[in-house]
């Protein structure tokens, strides 16, 4: 969020900002800004799309209910699965 934040402002900045030295600096943020943000968004590209066999799932699980199947859970988060259904299990007397 914080080089998001900083690729839009600075890319706003270089635009409507004073010329001179002053966009000249917020263009070259900009520009580096970009270059740290590229890999984290074509990360998060490769996760959401599956591509990670560790990862297949995990999107349908975010987006489309809220709930991952439990293979997914198995898979990727073990632990949370076993609290979870620790939780849902009524306590037996």
């Amino acid at each position: 969020m914080v080089l998001l934040t900083i690729v839009v402002v600075t890319g706003l900045g270089a635009i409507f900002g004073p010329s001179g030295g002053v966009r000249g600096v917020m263009f070259g943020v900009h520009r580096w800004a970009s270059y740290a943000l590229t890999p984290v968004l074509v990360g998060h590209i490769v996760v959401a799309a599956g591509i990670l066999p560790g990862y297949r799932g995990v999107w349908r699980s975010m987006h489309l209910g809220g709930r991952p199947p439990v293979g997914v859970a198995r898979r990727i988060w073990p632990t949370w699965l076993d609290e979870t259904q620790s939780r849902e299990d009524p306590p037996r007397s």
